[in-house]
């Protein structure tokens, strides 16, 4: 921070929050960007303090978050009842909500996390940023730039949820594949597949499973559609473990591909092979899309145009850096990211391969595990 002259950095962003404090505040995703109710107050010496309403700390009392000091403030409207019969989360929840000296707002709670007159405070919502400057006649800086920087190196624990949250995608596509068979519908197949990232420990995010013709729309939303032999189904998919996000990809054909199929994937394949073995620490994410894309056009896809064939992951789905001819960023040690070389075709359909890669010291971990090939079902 102080690199930045910044003396103190709030979160009140909800991916910032849980980043900088491991507190998922419900409320704050659901009215996003209309009120701030969490907030994560980082010195410059690294002490943290969480700032929530009462209300919002049940999920602390369930889950704890990382941090040094927690300030409730409001009202508390969850009655004490019968101490004798509390479990230990009820205790965790009362000791800090229950307390004499709560302050009864936002602003009385920033008083008690001691934040000094004179500090440069760095704030990600313009909202309490103006409102901070105009109460503390302080300087404020924009702290979301802060922020993504800050998440751009995945920390061992980011890196281990991500693994995770991969490894959850692949059971379940593992298990769905096996219930593909000409007529059901790619809604059945959805159904199939967030219940077994269920069942495997993780939360639905997203599966994009498009069929046929259905395969060509990026943002398919799988519906009545029904398989028939000879599809291509194109699965964009993923999950959410602890906070963090998968995004992983794979083609697969209902019976023998024809000619076109074949040569449409091996062209996408192409690209992803020569992506991949282009990443290593200080490389550009531009070159690497350059020499993907080039290698998909000289092996069947002359044509082919992706404004990017990658993008960042973490608690986000898109975080820097892209993988994208205007993307200035280099490739380094820690970095989390998607690999996606793809082609959309209306009456076609899509073939895609997506990889999630960790940038390592020597080059690079791909945590996706399913085989780099046109996935045959033949159930």
């Amino acid at each position: 921070m102080q690199t930045n002259g910044v003396d103190v950095m709030m979160a009140t962003i909800p991916e910032n929050l849980l980043y900088a404090s491991g507190f998922r505040s419900l409320s704050q995703w659901l009215i996003r960007g209309q009120k701030t109710l969490a907030v994560a107050v980082i010195k410059f010496n690294g002490e943290v303090t969480l700032i929530a309403p009462s209300g919002e700390l049940d999920r602390a009392a369930c889950d704890p978050p990382v941090v040094d000091h927690i300030i409730a403030f409001d009202t508390v409207t969850v009655e004490p009842g019968d101490e004798a019969i509390w479990l230990a989360e009820d205790w965790r929840y009362a000791n800090m909500v229950l307390v004499s000296n709560r302050p009864k707002d936002l602003w009385e709670a920033f008083a008690l996390a001691g934040i000094p007159d004179e500090a440069c405070v760095a704030i990600d919502d313009p909202d309490l940023a103006q409102a901070y400057r105009q109460r503390y006649q302080t300087q404020v800086t924009d702290a979301r730039p802060l922020w993504l920087q800050s998440r751009l190196i995945k920390t061992p624990e980011e890196v281990n949820r991500l693994r995770r949250a991969v490894e959850i995608t692949e059971i379940a596509f593992l298990h769905t594949i096996n219930a593909v068979q000409v007529g059901i519908s790619e809604k059945e197949l959805a159904i199939i597949f967030n219940m077994a990232v269920v069942k495997a420990g993780g939360d639905p995010y997203l599966a994009v499973i498009g069929a046929g013709t259905y395969g060509a729309y990026p943002n398919h939303i799988p519906g009545d559609y029904c398989i028939k032999a000879g599809d291509l189904i194109r699965w964009d998919m993923g999950c959410s473990y602890q906070g963090y996000v998968a995004d992983i990809a794979r083609t697969t054909c209902v019976g023998k591909p024809n000619k076109l199929q074949t040569e449409r994937w091996e062209a996408v394949l192409a690209g992803q092979m020569a992506a991949l073995n282009a990443i290593y620490p200080g490389q550009l994410a531009a070159e690497v899309y350059s020499i993907g894309m080039q290698a998909a056009r000289e092996n069947g896809l002359p044509d082919i145009k992706r404004k990017h064939i990658g993008h960042g992951i973490g608690i986000d789905m898109y975080e820097p850096p892209s993988i994208s001819p205007n993307e200035t960023l280099s490739l380094e040690a820690g970095m989390v990211f998607e690999l996606e070389v793809l082609f959309y075709e209306l009456g076609f359909g899509s073939v895609q391969v997506e990889d999630t890669i960790h940038v390592t010291p020597d080059g690079y971990e791909r945590f996706t595990t399913l085989p780099h090939s046109l996935i045959i079902i033949d159930n």
